[in-house]
């Protein structure tokens, strides 16, 4: 059987743009709430919050995020947990990659360090790095 995801709340990161816009507008057109964490939102993200903004029924909220700083990743999740009780589901969707001409997000220098590029690299994927940046620290294993 599927996962229901009615009645639910869900965060997205990355959720303003692309295909996480397209999960959200999924999740939310079967009944789920939604909170998409994100630099910034297309219009179309725009109008989607705008026009799920009643407490009558699954609402999708925007909450500012840059995920590669703690505190407001952190901040994504307390704004879903005070707005709707509980966190059901999460897209760790944010930093995938875009074309340098990408109109939503600005040139800006990367905090990620470069030892953690080659994780970013394409073909390359980690479980860990889409929860938390991957720092040679983290990588020692002990013999």
């Amino acid at each position: 059987m599927a996962f229901q995801v009615n009645g639910k709340t869900a965060l997205v990161t990355g959720g303003g743009s692309g295909i996480c816009l397209e999960f959200t507008k999924l999740l939310n057109s079967n009944d789920c709430n939604v909170v998409i964490a994100d630099l910034q939102l297309l219009p179309e993200a725009q109008k989607l919050v705008d026009g799920h903004s009643d407490a009558s029924k699954p609402r999708v909220i925007f909450q500012k995020t840059d995920v590669t700083d703690w505190n407001q990743l952190q901040a994504a999740f307390d704004i879903a947990l005070q707005e709707f009780g509980y966190l059901h589901l999460v897209c760790p969707g944010a930093g995938v990659f875009e074309p340098v001409n990408y109109p939503i997000h600005p040139p800006r220098k990367s905090r990620i360090s470069s030892a953690d590029t080659y994780y970013l690299r394409p073909g390359r994927t980690s479980g860990i790095s889409t929860a938390a940046p991957i720092t040679p620290a983290a990588r020692r294993t002990k013999r």
